[in-house]
C-alpha cells in the first residue's frame, strides 16, 4: 500500500508554537479598534430604563463620561466596560 504522509502546518502564536491540530480558523485577530470623539453620539447594547439607547460622550480618559439622550441623565464609566456595551 501506498502511505501519503501528510504535513502538518505549525501555527505559531505569539512566537510560539502551538502543539495539536489547530486550524487557521482558531487563531483569532487582534480585535477592531474604534475611535472615539467627545460630542460623538453612540449607541448601547442595552436599553437605559428611560427606554433610549443612544448616549453622548462628554469626556474621555481611563473613565468615560456619558449623557442620555433621552432624560438626560449622566454617568461615568471605564473604558473596558464601554468598550464592551458600545454597539455602534
Amino acid at each position: 500500500m501506498n502511505q501519503e504522509k501528510t504535513k502538518k502546518k505549525k501555527i505559531y502564536i505569539s512566537g510560539r508554537e502551538v502543539p495539536g491540530k489547530v486550524s487557521e480558523k482558531t487563531v483569532s485577530s487582534p480585535p477592531q479598534v474604534v475611535n472615539y470623539r467627545v460630542g460623538e453620539i453612540v449607541k448601547m447594547k442595552k436599553l437605559h430604563p428611560c427606554g433610549s439607547r443612544e448616549w453622548e460622550i462628554l469626556r474621555m480618559g481611563t473613565d468615560f463620561k456619558l449623557r442620555c439622550m433621552g432624560c438626560g441623565h449622566e454617568i461615568m464609566m471605564s473604558r473596558h466596560n464601554f468598550e464592551k456595551s458600545a454597539k455602534k
